[in-house]
């Protein structure tokens, strides 16, 4: 089982269907630099097709920016346990979305832009794909596709003392928690032997003190 908080629609589209397409887009410039360069641009006005070592290096720089955030992505969410890191994540992705989608269509012009029947693979990358998951992120922001639900919260644990011989615990506990087994990743099982030893101590003490004032 995947190691996330996300359900699993939105971890299939983030954790699995993108880290693959970002990947995918990393290859693609080193396997067909001349086609990743000149396909930027539908119907590409530049009839010489020249490759200068200006647009090759710009384009294996931009082949490591797509793997380095699929690395980020399966790292980050395969690894934290707070809704509100994932949330973060994907506002930030989702402006992302919005300008990489600005930049390609500044770049292609707006007659090529809103023509999408003449749109090649390479622009659906670029903007149909784009488009589609800041969609996706929007959703699930907003609670949709089962939003981003953490399996487990923070707790916060305080001890008081009631009256002779008597000691309260009142355990305070961010919601929501499930099973026993989320509940020893984060440690309760092992925070509530010690809350029963330190209980059986502050007794202990207690009666040896009643004992003494006999």
């Amino acid at each position: 089982m995947p190691t996330t908080i996300f359900p699993p629609i939105p971890y299939f589209i983030f954790g699995i269907f993108e880290p693959l397409a970002l990947i995918g887009g990393s290859l693609y410039p080193h396997l067909q630099p001349s086609s990743f360069i000149l396909s930027q641009i539908p119907h590409n006005p530049d009839p010489t097709g020249t490759i200068t070592p200006s647009s090759l290096s710009l384009a294996y720089q931009l082949s490591n920016i797509y793997f380095l955030l699929a690395l980020l992505g399966i790292a980050l969410i395969h690894s934290t346990s707070e809704p509100k890191v994932l949330r973060n994540y994907l506002v930030c992705l989702a402006v992302a979305d919005l300008t990489h989608i600005l930049a390609a269509g500044y770049a292609m012009g707006w007659e090529r832009f809103v023509d999408i029947a003449g749109w090649n693979a390479l622009t659906w990358g670029n903007v149909g794909v784009t488009a589609g998951l800041f969609l996706s992120r929007v959703v699930v922001l907003g609670g949709g596709l089962g939003g981003v639900v953490g399996q487990v919260g923070e707790g916060k644990m305080k001890l008081k003392a009631k009256g002779k011989g008597k000691v309260n615990y009142v355990a305070i506990l961010t919601p929501p928690f499930g099973s026993k087994d989320v509940h020893q990743a984060h440690g309760l099982d092992s925070i509530s032997m010690r809350i029963a030893n330190e209980k059986e101590q502050g007794l202990s003490e207690i009666k040896k003190k009643d004992k003494k004032g006999e």
